[in-house]
């Protein structure tokens, strides 16, 4: 029935030990001390409970506050690598088309010079014989 029970029984050891021991006929002052003891112990146990609240509550946010920054992190880095995916595809649009152009710019040439050749057939015929494809233009891919 007892709140406490297990300050109930501590007490209740205390008074066995003093009677097993023939204390019985001590004074009142000190079964007064032995309480205020009791209290003390009492009051030592609810601050050191009170105490281990704290610390876990403390534990707790702690482990809270450590997993708000690692998904923070994981965020920041998907972004991060995010933004670097697109530099990196905007470099490789940039290049393919840098690269078209001047594919464009090398078959416009090889086009001209090949009909700067069919225009001038002496030139081509009194050069000395390139092969199969001498006459049929010069610079064939």
């Amino acid at each position: 029935v007892s709140p406490n029970p297990g300050d109930l029984d501590l007490l209740l050891r205390k008074l066995t030990y003093a009677a097993d021991n023939g204390e019985e006929g001590t004074d009142m002052a000190e079964t007064l001390s032995d309480f205020s003891k009791i209290l003390e112990l009492q009051e030592i146990k609810k601050l050191y409970d009170e105490l281990q609240d704290r610390h876990r509550q403390d534990v707790k946010d702690r482990d809270e506050e450590i997993a708000r920054l690692k998904s923070e992190q994981l965020r920041f880095e998907a972004r991060e690598s995010g933004a670097e995916t697109d530099t990196l595809r905007a470099e490789v649009e940039r290049l393919s088309k840098q690269a078209q152009l001047i594919r464009q710019e090398y078959e416009a040439k090889i086009e001209r010079l090949n009909a700067r050749l069919r225009e001038h057939p002496q030139s081509a015929m009194s050069a000395p014989a390139l092969g199969p494809e001498a006459g049929k233009g010069f610079f064939r891919r």
